[in-house]
């Protein structure tokens, strides 16, 4: 299992969404797929650059769960 480079979280946060990384908040949006598209685009920079990176989602229970593309 290789270590990840970046993670990017996407979490419930003040009605809308966050996007958090590097223990950082990168956005705040009104919609969970604003900050899904806006987690696919950093993602695909990272991988650009031949980093590793993993997005997580809240889902319902608050839980933490992997992004699916």
């Amino acid at each position: 299992m290789s270590a990840f480079a970046t993670q990017l979280e996407i979490v419930r946060a003040d009605g809308g969404w966050s996007l958090i990384g590097d223990d950082r908040t990168l956005g705040h949006f009104h919609y969970r797929v604003d900050a899904e598209e806006a987690a696919l685009r950093l993602m695909e920079r990272a991988r650009s650059e031949h980093r590793d990176v993993r997005v997580l989602v809240q889902d319902e229970a608050g839980q933490l769960q992997p992004f699916r593309v």
